[in-house]
């Protein structure tokens, strides 16, 4: 940067689809009037436009390549479009504004209240900052729990659905009376038997098969093959699906205990290819 000059950067950041009317561009033609008027200018290459929901910002690696310019002194002001496009956990934007006052980096509010100096201020700015941060605990929580409630209104039982060979016993799965059958499948497995020679088995023997009909299906033994609960590992409501274009997918996993697991790792290397 040549001595004398006036270039700023600008931090346009949403976090999710409900943000739309703060679009990037919206945010960087507002921010850029204000700082154009303070005498700065904004090259294309010093705007930054990122879609970032955690309040973990040292993590956004576009926030990084921020923090370098101010470092290298590159810019002389940043600019935003409210102090919400710098929210992060904890001491992170006190540590920022902090390294923006050793660079004589001038941070400009383009609507709303701008962010505090001194050591009042930066109390205050903590303060706000552990505010926002318990808020969205709050609502993260409130989305765990409103995930169980539409699992229960759509007929979701409220324990966990069993799966062949064992049985819920309030607090974990336990083997049931078909326990033997998926030991011996899981023998057969580890034997290299293919899904076939398995369910060719077990129909000639008359094992019922999980729907209790009969026959036996390689699918049906690839289920078993796959599942991750014969390894002790059993996971429940596993996601919401998104119910809008561009929605960000809530996960939930909720882990359940599998007593006498058969084995103590899933065959991850067995593909549809065992299908064949």
């Amino acid at each position: 940067m040549s001595d004398g000059a006036k270039i700023a950067a600008i931090w346009c950041r949403v976090s999710g689809p409900d943000q739309s009317e703060l679009s990037p561009d919206t945010q960087e033609s507002v921010v850029r009037q204000v700082l154009e008027a303070r005498g700065f200018s904004v090259p294309p290459e010093y705007v930054i436009k990122v879609d970032w929901s955690s309040l973990d910002l040292m993590a956004c690696p576009e926030f990084q390549r921020l923090r370098g310019w101010i470092a290298n002194g590159e810019i002389t002001a940043l600019g935003v479009l409210n102090r919400d496009r710098l929210q992060a956990q904890g001491l992170q934007r006190l540590i920022f504004l902090a390294e923006c006052r050793e660079r004589h980096v001038e941070v400009l509010v383009a609507h709303g209240p701008p962010l505090l100096d001194g050591v009042e201020g930066q109390f205050l700015e903590l303060g706000l900052a552990f505010g926002k941060e318990t808020s969205v605990l709050r609502a993260q929580s409130g989305a765990r729990d409103g995930l169980r409630a539409r699992a229960a209104l759509r007929g979701v039982p409220a324990v966990p659905k069993p799966f062949f060979g064992y049985r819920w016993n309030g607090t974990q799965f336990i083997p049931d009376d078909r326990y033997p059958v998926v030991q011996g499948i899981w023998r057969m497995l580890l034997e290299g038997k293919p899904d076939r020679r398995i369910a060719a088995i077990l129909t000639k023997a008359g094992v019922p098969s999980p729907s209790g009909r009969p026959g036996w299906t390689s699918r049906a033994i690839f289920r078993i093959a796959t599942n991750p609960a014969y390894a002790g590992l059993y996971t429940a409501l596993r996601h919401e699906a998104a119910l809008h274009v561009g929605q960000v997918v809530v996960d939930e996993h909720l882990q359940f205990r599998v007593a006498h697991s058969p084995l103590r790792e899933p065959l991850a290397s067995r593909g549809s290819a065992s299908l064949a």
